[in-house]
C-alpha cells in the first residue's frame, strides 16, 4: 500500500490519540478526579514521569480538538490505529461513543485503504499536539507499553 504502516504505530500523533482515547474511556466509567488517580497510580506503576503525563493530560481537549473541527478526518485516525491493531470498527465506535452502523456506512469515508495516502499520512505531523517534543513522547512510549503489557497480563 504505502510505506511500511507499522512504522506508525508510535507516531507521535498516534500515540496522543490511544492515550486521549483510554483517558475518555475511563473517564465515561469514573469520574474525572477518579480517572486522575488511575494514571497517577499507572505512571508510578510504569516508572513514568508523573508531571509529563499530567501534562498531556492538561492537553487532552487540545488533543482531540480535531473531533470537534474536523470530525470525519477525527475518526478516520481512530479508525486507522484500529486497523493498526487489528481491531474492528465496532471497538472504535465504541472509543467513540457512537452508534456501531456510524462506522460501516457508505456515507462517510471510513474505509481506511480508501483514506490512506500519502498526504493522509503527513498530515498526522500537523496535529500533533505535546509527543512532538522529545521528552512527552519518550515518556508517553513508555506509558503506553505498559498500558499494552497490563492490558495483555489481564
Amino acid at each position: 500500500m504505502y510505506k511500511n504502516l507499522e512504522d506508525y504505530k508510535n507516531h507521535p500523533r498516534i500515540l496522543e490519540l490511544k492515550f486521549s482515547l483510554f483517558f475518555a474511556g475511563l473517564g465515561r466509567e469514573y469520574n474525572y478526579n477518579d480517572t486522575i488517580h488511575i494514571f497517577r497510580g499507572l505512571a508510578m506503576a510504569f516508572q513514568c514521569h508523573w508531571e509529563t503525563i499530567k501534562g498531556l493530560i492538561d492537553n487532552i481537549f487540545e488533543i482531540r480538538r480535531l473531533e470537534k473541527i474536523e470530525q470525519v478526518r477525527f475518526r478516520q485516525e481512530v479508525l486507522f490505529i484500529a486497523y493498526l491493531e487489528g481491531k474492528n470498527k465496532s471497538v472504535v465506535a465504541r472509543q467513540l461513543n457512537v452508534k456501531p452502523t456510524l462506522m460501516y456506512s457508505k456515507k462517510y469515508p471510513y474505509e481506511v485503504e480508501e483514506f490512506i495516502n500519502d498526504e493522509w499520512l503527513k498530515r498526522l505531523d500537523k496535529s500533533v499536539t505535546l509527543s512532538g517534543i522529545f521528552q512527552y513522547k519518550k515518556e508517553l512510549e513508555k506509558f503506553m507499553i505498559g498500558l499494552e503489557s497490563l492490558r495483555a497480563a489481564l
